[in-house]
């Protein structure tokens, strides 16, 4: 399927599955406003029946470019979740799934835990970006059981739920406070930029 604005649409044969890479989006959405941007989203959702997959073949995704050309008002919902079928080498990587007034964008990386560098990438490119567009206090985790709970409201116990979440739960060696301590300074920096 090719659409005006974002270009082509990847439909799975046999199924009403659609997907799109996230550089079409992040492409588009810098050349353009917010509230444009927001709106050819909810477009797209409606055109594909409400459900976008958007995939992205690294573990550092430009969410943030995503978020900041999305009204944080027009998002009424964020869930986290993990999934086993995007890389069989890891025990698993995180999903976002945003929820707009047309559908939902399940954004699909390589987002995993399994080493500190990683691990270090789901707090600058997942945790920062939702601190940033104030959207955690709209956010949900779901675990395996499809049980959805609400995001923690503490930096520590976000982190440990995100690694958790993944399948490689944070433990507190020396290098991991070190490592925490970051966490937190950068997650800080990113609420002081969103309340300016």
């Amino acid at each position: 399927m090719k659409d005006f604005f974002f270009g082509n649409i990847n439909k799975e044969q046999f199924k009403n599955i659609y997907s799109i890479e996230l550089h079409q989006l992040t492409d588009m959405a810098e050349k353009v406003g917010a509230g444009y941007f927001t709106k050819q989203l909810n477009r797209l959702l409606t055109s594909v029946g409400g459900n976008l997959i958007v995939d992205h073949g690294s573990s550092m995704p430009s969410l943030y470019k995503l978020l900041n050309k999305t009204h944080s008002s027009e998002i009424g919902m964020v869930e986290i979740g993990a999934r086993t079928d995007v890389n069989d080498s890891v025990k698993a990587t995180l999903e976002c799934s945003l929820y707009l007034e047309n559908g939902i964008l399940n954004l699909r990386p390589h987002w995993c835990a399994y080493k500190s560098i990683r691990a270090d990438e789901i707090i600058s490119t997942l945790l920062v970006p939702l601190h940033e567009n104030n959207l955690i206090s709209k956010t949900f985790t779901i675990w395996s059981q499809g049980e959805s709970e609400r995001f923690p409201e503490d930096i520590e116990s976000q982190v440990s739920c995100l690694f958790s979440l993944s399948g490689y739960p944070y433990y507190s060696t020396p290098d991991e406070g070190q490592r925490m301590t970051r966490y937190k300074y950068e997650i800080n920096e990113a609420v002081e930029r969103a309340n300016k």
